[in-house]
This record gives structure tokens, sequence and C-alpha cells, in this order.
């Protein structure tokens, strides 16, 4: 019989965080809101912007992180897809897989979750 890939202690704890649907992040992820330009030892300065799709339907939200090389003009792009549940279905989510949430944070600062919250940060426990 094949091993699970996680390994449970029998007191141990689990966080995470995933983005708020409400606060709507991902509307700064615009080329003229999140251009920038970085420094590379070796390369120089390179210029950087995002954008993005958002599926409303399945809340999954595919981003693109595009660099310029100096003096090519050249473009690197990576994409990413990131899920963006609710908090409801993240809560219904966890209990299904034997989850139980303890304590729910709005950021990294430890202020507890509110509607409005920029992120959703699950604390908890194996039932």
């Amino acid at each position: 019989m094949p091993r699970s890939p996680l390994i449970w202690a029998p007191d141990g704890r689990f966080i995470f965080d995933t983005r708020n649907p409400v606060a709507q992040e991902w509307l700064e992820w615009t080329p003229e809101r999140s251009q920038r330009e970085l420094s590379h030892p070796e390369l120089g300065t390179v210029r950087a912007w995002n954008d993005f799709r958002h599926d409303s339907a399945t809340g999954v939200v595919t981003y693109s992180t595009h660099y310029e090389m100096p003096g090519s003009g050249r473009v690197l792009s990576a994409e990413s897809k990131i899920a963006v549940p609710t908090k409801e279905s993240l809560a219904q989510m966890l209990d299904q897989t034997g989850l139980v949430v303890e304590e729910w944070l709005g950021n990294w600062r430890g202020e507890p979750y509110a509607p409005t919250s920029p992120e959703i940060i699950p604390i908890g426990r194996l039932r």
C-alpha cells in the first residue's frame, strides 16, 4: 500500500493563507498599475509588469508576470493560476477533509478575519 505524502503529528497544526475574493486584489495586477523596474546585478535594469484574467464562475485568477530584458526588448513571461475561494467555500473544503479551523485571521499581522480582510488565514488541526 502506498504511503500518504502527508504526515500528521497527533498534536499537529496547520496554517496557510489565501486571498479574500471580496478584496479583488487582482484588479491591481494590470500593466499600468504593476509596472516597475528591477535592478539585476548582471543584466541591469529589467522592466516588469503583470496582467490577469479572472473567471468569476470558478474563482480562478490567471495572472502573468512579464520581464523585458534590457537592450534586446525580449520579453520573458511566467503564468500562474490561483484559486480564490470564499471563506465559506474554504471552510467547507477543510471540513470535508477532516480539518478543524480553530481561528480565522484576516492578515499576517494577526488581526481577526472580517468580510473585508485582504486575506483568509485558517489556523487549526486534524479532527
